[in-house]
């Protein structure tokens, strides 16, 4: 088992990861004979116009960033392992297509030095994937379910569906604004573009919440999900019944469920405000008629505007909690996750935190042959 590289969250897009690509590209001429694992979001798939396939979009991204695929051929080409997990930016790579536009693309000398992974992979005593399965507004119906486009997780199609559209990558991960904020910020930054951004944002929040509302299509993958357990099982040889209760740990998704979906956009914020300019306009020409309804909307939205926004709090717990949950279930000494961009350390578990958007100091992780592991940075110069 040779010493390996983890790292996670690299980002790299059409338009937007170049320092981090070649930062990516420094750090394998600094280690040129260990294997190397990607933990998800290597590369912003969600980006992509839908009238091109992700295998189209895939093969956009590699020819913006030809430093990156330079290295990693010759990275292949001195004998290492490239293994790729899928994250939620990047979960095409689960489609056959897509995964084979990645082999062409890095001419790997033989198939099976490059490997796309369905969910996780293990090193020795260590447990990597993801993590994206314990952030609800980022977790898929079942960790095998297929990638289909419009049966992504919120946080994702609001990534295909709004962000990319609009050009708005500052608001990718806004993730604790609130209406007010993001109006202002979005007549700051765009101007008079500003309408027209709000109006797609709405947009998109209005047809996310009728998807979840029809819920019969959305479990459906939750289905083909479980089918694709069995299937794992049986060319593993690890027992069912284990990957179920890992699949279980999993984040109930909110793109399963329109109560969520509205309050996660802040259509309730909104719905709140307008029933208060509402009722409070009616107040002012009818006092004694309309003072109730107009006191109940007051007390919703000061109720909503009250409550703490804690998004990355409750992310970076989740998966503090989902990762000891692992290490009792798979008896694993070092449980790895991405996803939170938010680099972390404790016994049994290590978060990647991002390769990507660090500036300087992008962290990586070097598990040893000895088993012992060390989470390093990668000093941009």
């Amino acid at each position: 088992m040779k010493s390996t590289l983890v790292l996670s969250d690299v980002h790299l897009g059409e338009g937007h990861g170049r320092d981090a690509g070649c930062a990516l590209a420094r750090l394998l001429t600094e280690h040129t004979h260990k294997d190397l694992i990607f933990a998800g979001d290597t590369f912003d798939l969600t980006l992509g116009p839908k009238t091109e396939s992700t295998g189209e979009t895939l093969c956009r991204i590699l020819a913006h960033h030809e430093p990156v695929r330079a290295a990693l051929r010759a990275h292949l080409g001195r004998g290492n392992r490239v293994t790729v997990l899928p994250g939620n930016h990047d979960a095409a790579l689960k489609q056959e297509e897509t995964a084979g536009e990645l082999l062409k693309s890095l001419e790997p000398p033989r198939d099976e030095a490059l490997s796309v992974r369905d969910w996780f992979t293990n090193f020795g005593p260590a447990h990597i994937q993801h993590g994206h399965l314990y952030d609800a507004d980022n977790a898929f119906a079942h960790p095998l379910a297929p990638f289909r486009i419009g049966a992504e997780p919120l946080g994702t199609a609001l990534m295909r569906d709004f962000v990319g559209p609009s050009g708005a990558l500052s608001f990718a991960h806004a993730h604790e604004t609130s209406p007010v904020r993001g109006l202002v910020r979005a007549f700051r930054e765009f101007g008079p573009r500003a309408p027209q951004i709000i109006l797609l944002y709405f947009r998109v929040a209005l047809a996310l919440c009728l998807r979840a509302a029809r819920k019969d299509e959305l479990h459906a993958d939750e289905q083909e999900g479980e089918r694709a357990l069995k299937e794992l099982a049986r060319k593993t040889g690890l027992p069912e019944e284990q990957l179920r209760a890992l699949a279980e740990l999993r984040e109930s998704p909110t793109h399963l469920s329109a109560k969520e979906t509205w309050h996660r956009l802040y259509l309730d914020q909104v719905s709140a405000g307008a029933l208060f300019t509402f009722a409070a306009t009616q107040a002012l020409s009818n006092p004694g008629l309309s003072l109730p309804p107009a006191l109940v909307a007051t007390g919703l939205f000061i109720k909503r505007k009250l409550e703490p926004i804690d998004y990355h709090e409750r992310m970076n717990e989740a998966a503090r909690q989902a990762a000891h949950k692992i290490r009792e279930l798979l008896g694993a000494e070092l449980v790895v996750f991405g996803h939170t961009h938010s680099a972390h350390e404790e016994p049994g578990y290590v978060n990647l935190g991002s390769f990507g958007v660090a500036r300087r100091a992008r962290p990586y992780l070097v598990l040893r042959e000895d088993g012992h592991h060390e989470l390093r940075r990668f000093e941009a110069t």
